[in-house]
Parts: structure tokens; sequence; C-alpha cells
């Protein structure tokens, strides 16, 4: 019995950790690139959008979305490549895939909110909820993602819970009820 519980967990958490790689982006590790983008938001990841978003979105910086983002020509090119190298059009990464989903060939969405996918995974969320105090605005997405600035972990199992301590919580929680039923 002790055996077959532990092939249990073992497959249990195999389970709850494989959805965190389903919708999750490799960490943007460039300095420059994190400081750019960083100062004032979230940074986001260039697999969400095409190209051609990229070079709309990085190609007017002194009007990024009703503000000044000026950036050096230098700083510029280095975000830009950056962003044009690992785009949704260009990147095979699975994650990639899914915000190419629903794109036609040449659409360039000019946020990330307006993307097909980002469509899809909050149509259920209530209009209130984007302007909660808490959350501020769809582009936002670390107020509900947790595991986003860390670990570029969009997974929705875990929504408003605290990466490390959420996923782990979780696993103890049922660990502890297997084990709890051979008392009974």
């Amino acid at each position: 019995i002790k055996m077959r519980k532990l092939m249990l967990i073992t497959g249990l958490f195999l389970m709850l950790a494989a959805p965190a790689r389903a919708e999750s982006f490799p960490p943007i590790n460039n300095p420059k690139i994190t400081a750019a983008c960083g100062e004032c938001h979230m940074v986001y990841f260039p697999q969400m959008l095409p190209g051609k978003s990229w070079e709309r979105i990085l190609g007017n910086l002194p009007n990024h979305f009703g503000e000044d983002a000026s950036l050096d020509a230098a700083t510029r090119q280095t975000v830009l490549a950056y962003h044009l190298a690992n785009a949704s059009d260009i990147s095979t990464s699975r994650a990639a895939g899914k915000w190419r989903k629903g794109l036609s060939t040449g659409q360039a969405p000019e946020r990330i909110t307006t993307a097909p996918r980002f469509l899809r995974k909050h149509d259920e969320i209530r209009s209130a909820a984007w302007s909660d105090p808490k959350v501020k605005s769809k582009a936002n997405c670390g107020a509900c993602h947790s595991g986003v600035a860390k670990h570029g972990n969009f997974d929705e199992d875990l929504i408003e819970e605290d990466w490390e301590g959420g996923l782990m919580e979780r696993i103890k929680s049922i660990i502890r009820k297997l084990f709890d039923d051979d008392d009974h």
C-alpha cells in the first residue's frame, strides 16, 4: 500500500508540474532589456506577439501607449532585435505557437491584451476585475499570474497563488489527505 501511495504521489506531482511548462516562457536574462522595459511595466515576453507588432510598438516609443518611453538608439536596437528574434511568428516554443493561433498572416495586434490568445484565455473575466485597485489594467499580468515575473509562467492553476508556496502547499495538502486516509 505504501509503494502504491508513493507511486500515486509521484504521478500527482508530475501531473501538477506538467501544466506549469505548458504556458511558460523562457526568462529574459538580458539586463539591458529588463532594465529598459521593466522600469515602467512587467517585461513582456516576445513570444506573445508577432514581429510586426513589436516593430510597431518599439518603433513609436515617444508615444508608447500614451507615455514617452524613449530609449537611446543602441538600447532600442537591442530590445527590438531580441523581440524580433523571439517573436511568436519566429519562435518554435509551444507557448509562441499558442500565441500565434488565431492570428492571420500579417496580423499585428498593437497590444498583448488584444491578441486572440489573451482574449480567449480571459473571456470569462468580469469587466470589474480589470479596474480592481490590485489589478489596475489588463496589462498587469502579474496581478493575477504570480508566477510570471520570476518564472515566465502563466499557468491558470496558479492564479492568485504564490508560485513556490502555492504549488507546494497544494501538493502537501494532497499528500496529507492520502496518508490521513490510512488512519481511518
